[in-house]
């Protein structure tokens, strides 16, 4: 478990090398003419599972004052050429692709999908769950962001997240105010030039011998929502903290975009409701819990968060659309993969090639004419010819007999239903691994900057960080009393992440996730 958390870790924070190595930046505003909106065919209205997948865009001065809140909805279907219901709350909503809007009926949206993915954007007013606050000291004196640009000096970066999604629960014993957990990352560009000696004593450093990236995540909130402090149990200021700092020496100080990431709890899928299993039988149970849940944070899932920090939006929103549909391919189509990996063997594919050589040694345009002769002189003349094909037909017998009671087990679970659903949606199936392998490959020239630019010495510093996490909880013992209190508000705590999912609206029907993510103008 412990490598399979580190490998997760390496492939977050390599990706995010990647992304900050030179991809393009998203363009927020809107293209001065604005294509006229394309006519729309009209589908019937499905009844048929639908997914919005929402990210919500905030852009913040350097100091996190939001300046503009943009949102855009994925919509999901497994079936084309539908018409589907929706909801929500945005100004100026507008597919992304047509420039088309939905047709409107009091409260609801109905979209005409011709494929099974539609993009819409809009905007909102609304306060984001997590607030950014961003203070600086030049030389221990506080000094705005912006006032920064080509100063000099000891510089100091303090950056709060706080949590203002909360409600009042009743658990162990007592009344809390609990905050909604989620993810929060942060990442930004130190470049040599104008940074040294770079420290932060909550967060990772990365080189790549010409800049620096800082990188920090937790939960913040944590620690007030289950009273982790007034329990004795120390899981240190990484993971539930809400600050982090930064300090450096400064030369003609300039800095890029700050990203912020959020991440309910709820859009974690590695995070479901029987992945964590609360009990109170001993401290080291429940405490195993807490260090289980630290596990999920730094699951492969901080991958698709890392990736939305820097570069490209659409090329970045399609490589981890990618990966959520694989994962999903994966589920749905389960049970024929069960088989296939039952039966795709070395030995049985061995077997295979062996049948197939054997049949090439045959001549199988004698046999079809000894099955069509029509007089004895004929038959006589075929039999002396025939008697080079008796050692191939007799070998290959014997290798199909071999091989019969694989292809007898391979028909019958072949047969199951579940397996037999995947057969019929085989197209559709490869279809959509098609757009994924040309995902892929688009996102050749990214990966390849990953792969070249995490060296061995940044390997290292980033499994020391999530050691750091893994270790960070203390296993100092707690009464009967004081595990059962835990539990309970651990609980009403998770109950809380599970229920947030969408931060605009959605129809009771649909499934949906949100991510949160902030973008600081840059200094200089």
């Amino acid at each position: 478990m412990k490598t399979k958390r580190l490998i997760a870790m390496l492939l977050a924070m390599s990706m995010l090398l990647a992304l900050l190595a030179g991809c393009g930046k998203k363009n927020d505003e809107k293209p001065e003419n604005t294509p006229e909106p394309t006519p729309r065919p009209q589908y019937e209205l499905t009844d048929a599972a639908v997914n919005k997948e929402e990210t919500v865009y905030i852009n913040v001065s350097p100091d996190g004052e939001v300046k503009k809140i943009s949102v855009t909805d994925r919509l999901h279907t497994d079936m084309p050429q539908v018409r589907i219901e929706d909801k929500s709350n945005l100004s100026g909503i507008q597919d992304v692709k047509t420039f088309s809007e939905p047709v409107k009926d009091n409260d609801k949206l109905y979209w005409d999908m011709d494929s099974t993915d539609l993009y819409y954007s809009g905007s909102t007013d609304n306060a984001p769950p997590m607030k950014i606050s961003v203070s600086y000291t030049l030389d221990g004196k506080e000094i705005k962001g912006a006032a920064l640009a080509g100063k000099s000096g000891d510089v100091t970066i303090k950056i709060s997240a706080q949590n203002t999604l909360k409600k009042s629960v009743s658990a162990g014993g007592g009344s809390y105010d609990i905050s909604c957990p989620m993810l929060f990352v942060c990442g930004m560009i130190l470049p040599d030039e104008n940074f040294s000696e770079v420290s932060t004593p909550n967060g990772v450093l990365l080189s790549d011998g010409s800049r620096q990236l800082v990188f920090f995540a937790g939960v913040p909130g944590m620690n007030d929502s289950l009273g982790i402090d007034k329990l004795g149990i120390n899981i240190g200021t990484t993971l539930g903290g809400s600050e982090y700092t930064i300090s450096a020496k400064a030369k003609d100080f300039k800095l890029g975009n700050m990203m912020f990431v959020a991440v309910p709890f709820s859009s974690i899928s590695s995070l479901g409701p029987d992945d964590i299993k609360l009990g109170t039988e001993s401290v080291k149970g429940m405490l195993s819990d807490i260090e289980g849940l630290m596990g999920a944070f730094n699951s492969l899932n901080l991958n698709d968060m890392v990736q939305m920090l820097y570069g490209d939006a659409q090329q970045i929103e399609q490589l981890v659309n990618s990966v959520g549909q694989a994962a999903k391919l994966y589920k749905e189509n389960k049970a024929l993969i069960d088989v296939l990996n039952k039966y795709v063997t070395e030995g049985n594919l061995a077997k295979l090639e062996q049948l197939l050589a054997d049949m090439q040694r045959i001549d199988t345009s004698r046999l079809q004419s000894l099955a069509q002769f029509t007089h004895l002189s004929e038959l006589l003349e075929l039999l002396g010819k025939f008697d080079t094909n008796i050692g191939a037909l007799a070998q290959f017998t014997r290798d199909y007999l071999d091989m019969a009671p694989t292809f007898e087990s391979l028909n019958r679970d072949l047969s199951s239903p579940e397996v037999q659903q995947s057969l019929d949606n085989l197209p559709n199936i490869i279809s959509q691994l098609q757009n994924l392998v040309n995902v892929m490959h688009a996102s050749e020239q990214m990966l390849d900057r990953m792969t070249s630019m995490l060296g061995g010495e940044s390997i290292n510093k980033i499994i020391a960080f999530t050691q750091k996490l893994e270790n960070s909880v203390s296993m100092e013992t707690l009464t009967k009393a004081q595990q059962q209190a835990l539990t309970e508000r651990m609980q009403a705590w998770l109950d809380f992440g599970s229920s947030y999912d969408i931060f605009t609206q959605r129809t009771e029907k649909m499934t949906s996730t949100v991510v949160f993510v902030y973008k600081s103008k840059s200094i200089g």
